[in-house]
């Protein structure tokens, strides 16, 4: 084999850099062989005779391939032959042999001394591995908590008012408690009762948690009116010699507070074994720690309280900007009251008559609402119709009423360039018309009406009908819902007829209860209830009456 062979061979195996090692350390020549169908010499490095020219290389491999231990043979001339096992990734048995001019008992320190050298390095390499394993472990803990709080925060982004501060957190919670390993996440939140007094709402996702359990607990450290979280790990709350309440064992809570405004408590409640790593690398350093909670987990909840309590200052900021403006279409309102004192009271009615048909609809809470806030501005032209006309005592001439008539259009006009008031527009233009096309001002028919237009003209003829006015008394409750029924499918829209009937005990309350009605009524029955029992029986006969047409 010439030493240009060699070099090109040389050049193109992976264990060329193997064998210069050894030689060097050996001070010989040494050759690489390998086990296919028999043992073959793959390539030769270094300066010295090569050992398949001086013994038997074949004889000794078979010798020594047995055992996996180095194999050292002392030769005449004060020289040692070594074979040293090679591990690789292959098939193959694979093994370094050389001949060095150093003894056995060199070779031998040499060797020890390497082994100690490699132990060493194992050991440091299976450190280091170790410390890589929890490495990728905290970056896979953190790559995960970061995508959750991305994704909450995207929720946030896109999180409409409509949306309550329980419903983004049964997004945000459910996963929670697999995110920090513990057993149960609450969301307490102080909501008002059927008392009408503050009382703390639990809601929670995991194992089942005692909910007066949390309660007890968040008594307990509510007064603290801080947004730190509190961590309490051995079943004993922090700073006291209390017992954690029942079912509770470890926890963590904190506040949803913003602007110094608290909107509910966040608790993960109960660790979780699971012999994954979830703590920070700190949090390591004790051996305890998979049986705690710690930093990690108190920040996440940290962060995740903050996020919902931005959304719960939104709600609350949106919910202050909705009674300003309910405030301002009051006032407007109360003007024109105070132009017409016998229609006192009657938007008002309508608006809230409106919302109970609306809810007897099933529309959305936010329709129902946008259906309410129209109802009190559905008259707001009227500030447009001369005094003389809107206070008239008696009967409207032809070209008075075609005065009243614009209304609507006036209304809408008034409002049009309001954004804030958009939603109102079309019942305020709209609560006249007939679903035969009789109404005004467009004469739109069946379902070109807009349904908030078809709602109000219900609530706004009935009101219409039983309010009293300088020339004539209120028409009794039995005689307009008559009315109203002979009327369904024509004037008005009977599915919208139906609604009011099905919310017929609430509007008699609120009839009942008006400003016009009440002495009435008093004056007639002996309780508030006897007066709506009356009033029930007698739309109960009206409906059967208008049955049997």
């Amino acid at each position: 084999m010439s030493v240009i062979n060699n070099v090109q061979m040389q050049s193109e195996h992976p264990l060329m850099s193997f064998a210069r090692k050894i030689a060097d350390c050996f001070e010989s020549s040494v050759e690489i062989w390998q086990l296919t169908h028999d043992w073959v010499q793959q390539f030769t490095v270094g300066e010295a005779p090569y050992p398949s020219d001086q013994c038997d290389v074949h004889f000794y491999i078979r010798k020594s391939q047995s055992d996996s231990e180095p194999f050292l043979l002392s030769l005449d001339d004060d020289r040692t032959l070594f074979l040293l096992p090679v591990e690789v990734e292959t098939r193959f048995k694979t093994v370094a042999v050389g001949i060095s001019r150093l003894s056995q008992t060199e070779l031998l320190r040499i060797l020890l001394k390497q082994d100690s050298q490699i132990q060493r390095l194992e050991e440091r390499n299976e450190s280091q591995a170790s410390q890589i394993d929890l490495y990728a472990a905290q970056v896979s803990a953190d790559f995960e908590e970061m995508t959750w709080l991305r994704a909450l925060a995207d929720q946030l982004g896109v999180c409409t008012v409509e949306r309550s501060l329980n419903s983004l957190a049964e997004s945000a919670l459910e996963l929670l408690g697999d995110l920090i390993h513990c057993r149960s996440v609450a969301l307490i939140t102080p909501e008002l009762g059927s008392s009408n007094q503050l009382e703390l709402f639990v809601q929670s996702w995991g194992e089942e948690i005692n909910e007066e359990s949390c309660r007890e607990l968040v008594k307990h450290w509510r007064k603290s009116e801080s947004s730190v979280p509190v961590v309490c790990n051995d079943g004993i709350i922090p700073n006291s010699d209390i017992r954690c309440p029942a079912g509770i064992q470890s926890y963590i809570l904190t506040a949803l507070m913003k602007d110094g405004e608290t909107y509910g408590w966040v608790a993960a409640l109960n660790k979780k074994i699971t012999g994954q790593i979830r703590t920070h690398f700190h949090d390591q350093m004790d051996s305890a720690s998979e049986l705690e909670f710690g930093t990690s987990e108190a920040t996440l909840i940290r962060s995740t309280a903050n996020i919902l309590a931005t959304h719960a200052k939104n709600l609350d900021l949106f919910e202050q900007r909705q009674e300003l403006l309910i405030g301002i279409i009051r006032t407007m309102m109360n003007s024109l009251d105070a132009k017409d004192p016998y229609t006192c009271g009657h938007s008002d009615r309508v608006a809230q008559y409106a919302r109970i048909i609306a809810e007897k609809m099933q529309l959305s809470d936010e329709e129902c609402n946008d259906i309410f806030v129209t109802g009190l501005v559905h008259d707001i032209g009227k500030v447009g119709v001369p005094d003389h006309i809107l206070k008239k005592p008696g009967q409207l001439t032809k070209e008075e009423f075609a005065e009243i008539k614009k209304h609507p259009e006036i209304g809408y006009n008034i409002l049009k360039n309001l954004d804030a008031f958009a939603y109102v527009l079309p019942g305020v233009l709209h609560h006249h018309e007939s679903v035969d096309g009789s109404g005004y001002p467009y004469q739109l028919k069946g379902d070109d009406i807009p349904l908030m237009g078809r709602i109000l003209a219900v609530a706004d003829a009935y009101d219409a009908m039983t309010s009293t006015r300088p020339y004539r008394d209120g028409m009794p409750v039995k005689k307009a819902v008559s009315i109203l029924l002979e009327g369904a499918g024509t004037q008005w829209d009977k599915v919208c007829v139906d609604a009011f009937l099905d919310g017929m005990q609430q509007i008699l309350e609120i009839t009942i209860e008006s400003d016009q009605q009440k002495d009435h009524y008093l004056k007639k029955y002996p309780t508030r209830a006897h007066a709506l029992q009356s009033e029930i029986n007698s739309v109960q006969a009206a409906v059967k009456a208008a049955t049997f047409v």
